[in-house]
């Protein structure tokens, strides 16, 4: 069965490393993770090649590249698809998160163990075959992160997407997200077990901040009723069915 592990790091790129180069942690070693579970170095192959995909989506990977282990942690360290558009809406999405992109990896577990931490009894995972490193927006637990990425030299404060581009790119994120949680919680179903205190917390909090977006751009839409005669008519339509599905009355 593939199972997804995520868990926020800083590095330097050689010299003539290519554009869109990027090294990040995805893996951190022995410590337990908001899945109740701990991986182990020897979970890893050093130098296996590994695809690069966007939030676990295997339809269209974003760029390729091999696993580093290291004394503590697991990187990733490749390239994106510059050439393809989904590789480079993945990279501009990754450097314009900056600090806070976070890290994740498909696998299936080859050996595992169990062991007592702290009262607590916790999957041990010694050996796991990996399918894929993802950048997604919320990890298992805040160790991983984008270490290094080589950066265009067209790159601008823009993020090369349209705004209705942005906008829909924003709307699947948050949508992943959602089913993500919804897939954890059906899990911890399974073994009749729920959701972590600090996962419920922070399903809390991240509903709570995109309920005031929501209410930021149902505001904006009120405000620019009024000019709708000024605007395309196709704008003004645009605008109305969001402003209706907002409750914003017009």
């Amino acid at each position: 069965m593939r199972e997804l592990k995520s868990l926020t790091v800083p590095a330097s790129l050689p010299d003539g490393a290519p554009d869109g180069t990027l090294e990040a942690v995805f893996s951190t070693f022995d410590i337990v993770d908001s899945d109740g579970d701990i991986v182990a170095a020897s979970a890893f192959t050093d130098g296996q090649p590994v695809p690069l995909t966007w939030a676990h989506d295997w339809t269209q990977p974003v760029g390729k590249g091999v696993i580093r282990v290291e004394p503590d942690r697991a990187v990733f360290t490749g390239q994106f698809f510059l050439d393809t558009a989904a590789g480079r809406e993945a990279y501009q999405t990754v450097k314009n998160m900056a600090d806070l992109q976070e890290y994740s990896w498909g696998f299936r577990v080859l050996d595992s163990d169990y062991a007592d931490r702290d009262g607590q009894d916790v999957r041990v995972i010694t050996k796991a075959e990996v399918y894929e490193v993802s950048p997604v927006l919320v990890g298992a637990n805040r160790q991983t992160g984008t270490l290094a990425l080589k950066r265009l030299l067209t790159d601008s404060h823009d993020t090369g997407l349209t705004f209705a581009d942005e906008a829909d790119a924003v709307l699947a994120a948050a949508r992943r997200f959602a089913e993500r949680a919804a897939a954890l919680a059906a899990t911890r179903a399974k073994d009749g077990r729920v959701l972590s205190a600090a996962n419920v917390e922070r399903l809390q909090n991240h509903a709570s901040a995109l309920h005031q977006v929501a209410d930021d751009l149902s505001g904006l839409c009120a405000a620019a009723m009024p000019k709708a005669a000024t605007v395309p008519r196709a704008t003004a339509e645009a605008l109305l069915v969001l402003s209706r599905m907002n409750g914003v009355p017009v």
